[in-house]
């Protein structure tokens, strides 16, 4: 446990701060799903909720790139 905390913290200083951000709270999200999948406990009403808020801030901090010809 600790060598993982170790490695992510290691590599949010790594990449873009929105990302890094994303990522580090994107995965308490795959927990409860895959805790639904391997050990049949469903998400509540609020985790589904905050599953969502997460994915809709996902996807509001995908970095945009516009390319000009």
């Amino acid at each position: 446990m600790f060598l993982y905390l170790a490695l992510l913290y290691m590599s949010i200083g790594l990449i873009e701060t929105g990302v890094a951000l994303t990522l580090f709270f994107t995965y308490p999200m795959f927990t409860s799903l895959f805790s639904w999948l391997l050990l049949g406990i469903p998400p509540t009403s609020f985790r589904w909720m905050v599953m969502i808020v997460v994915l809709v801030g996902t996807f509001l901090t995908i970095p945009y790139s516009q390319t000009t010809s």
